[in-house]
């Protein structure tokens, strides 16, 4: 049956395999879920009331670009599907109770009713039900399921509109009954269906590779801001960051080989290659010293690896940044109308290892408090990476409480999701190397698979 499918233009793609397809069943549910997340935020956007408008407008030729009019995802054999991915329990949960509003359908198979949880069953509005073994399970009622005769496949009960439970007899797929099996004739029809079609495919479900080099971002052209940092697996497009004219702060959270260093030396590099140093300035604050090989050329403002070093380039940069806050007292209305814009670099301060940075004593980056309400207006951007171990108890933490109270973005990489909600109601979960949820205001989380090897510091 999935071969017959497979390739059929309405289609995204199947899946029969859970050992050897693990993955890319997670992906499609996810990508259920990310559609509706999407549609949420692009409804208000787009001043959709419902999913029948977005249906009008989309027919009327709006929304050209979007892939998706409405999604239907069809699980067979639910109670298996729960018994080997129950992680994917609660987006199938959400599916159903949402899905409806925006487009997005949801077809359930299972052996038993009691595979169906009340939270699933509470928000289907059709069912049909053919034989089963026990009557007592039916939905319908005991008398009316053991009217239905074992010997004919097809043969089951449904509710009409007006709720009256009556049978019915499904449709066999064969078009011509005199030559052939079920299966050549169901071939033939799905064949005869893909030539007819001519309107667009359904979008593949693709996954996000294992791993992404900067050969594999497309050249950065004038028109973007920001610098490339990997893949969304939505629609596998590069994600760019762009600090100096979005929020000006950054949270990475990410436990031990989870890839946060190599995600900040991505970071830097790619902004090396955009920016010149007139243009970005970097302050390191490395103690493990993974960073050293960048604490040189024209870029770099400072870099520290002890507790005094950090403490002399926090003082060195307020200085700096205090040259760019005007006396309010010695200004007059009409000025401070019309501020005068500051010359010089953006100031990026990238801390790795947060968590060991602050000592008994606080933070030894508790100067810059101040300033980073004021990180536009000063140049200043902080991108701060700590372990997810332990987030709990730091999340009080003067720089990381004054970072989540600007609804600061993030990534969170892999972790423990005991630590609860990370950025905004996101928690970690386990991941591969690399790969970590992008987290914006105001947008929905985004998985991303971030790039693992980094070019040459030199070169455009």
């Amino acid at each position: 049956m999935e071969q017959i499918f497979q390739n059929t233009p309405h289609a995204g793609d199947i899946c029969s395999d859970p050992r050897r397809e693990g993955e890319k069943i997670r992906r499609m549910v996810r990508q259920m879920r990310k559609i509706i997340e999407d549609r949420a935020f692009q409804f208000r956007e787009w001043r959709v009331d419902n999913i029948n408008m977005y249906r009008l407008r989309r027919q009327e030729g709006e929304f050209a670009t979007e892939p998706f009019g409405d999604v239907f995802l069809v699980i067979d054999n639910l109670g298996q599907l729960q018994r080997d991915f129950e992680q994917l329990d609660p987006d199938i949960t959400e599916i159903i109770a949402n899905g409806l509003n925006y487009g997005v359908h949801v077809i359930l198979a299972t052996n038993r009713r009691a595979e169906i949880r009340p939270k699933v069953s509470d928000n289907i509005g059709i069912y049909m039900e053919l034989y089963i073994n026990d009557p007592s399970e039916s939905l319908f009622g005991k008398a009316l399921a053991a009217s239905i005769p074992p010997g004919v496949p097809g043969r089951g009960l449904f509710k009409d509109a007006l709720q009256e439970k009556l049978q019915f007899q499904a449709a066999l797929p064969w078009i011509n009954s005199r030559t052939g099996t079920m299966q050549d004739s169901l071939e033939a029809l799905v064949r005869r269906v893909s030539r007819a079609w001519t309107g667009k495919f359904a979008p593949p479900v693709r996954l996000l590779p294992a791993s992404v080099g900067w050969q594999d971002i497309p050249a950065v052209s004038s028109w973007h801001s920001g610098v490339p940092v990997g893949l969304d697996e939505f629609r596998l497009d590069p994600v760019y960051i762009d600090l100096m004219s979005s929020d000006p702060h950054f949270l990475i959270y990410g436990d031990a080989e989870c890839g946060k260093t190599t995600f900040l030396r991505t970071w830097m590099v790619g902004l090396k290659k955009r920016y010149s140093s007139q243009e970005a300035q970097f302050a390191i604050v490395d103690y493990r010293k993974n960073l050293l090989d960048l604490a040189e050329g024209d870029h770099l403002f400072a870099y520290a690896c002890t507790q005094q070093m950090v403490k002399d380039a926090v003082d060195k940069l307020k200085k700096e940044l205090e040259k760019r806050v005007p006396s309010g007292g010695a200004l007059s209305l009409e000025q401070l109308r019309k501020p005068q814009k500051w010359t010089g670099p953006h100031y990026f301060v990238f801390v790795d290892d947060y968590e060991s940075v602050v000592g008994a004593t606080g933070s030894p980056l508790a100067p810059l408090l101040d300033m980073l309400l004021n990180g536009h207006d000063l140049g200043l951007h902080l991108i701060l990476a700590r372990r997810v171990g332990g987030a709990s108890r730091a999340a009080f933490e003067s720089i990381l409480q004054r970072l989540r109270e600007m609804s600061s973005p993030g990534l969170i990489m892999s972790g423990d999701p005991q630590e609860g909600a990370l950025i905004g109601t996101q928690r970690a979960s386990a991941q591969p190397l690399g790969r970590g949820y992008y987290i914006r205001r105001n947008q929905p989380p985004t998985l991303i698979q971030g790039i693992l090897t980094t070019p040459e510091l030199v070169g455009p």
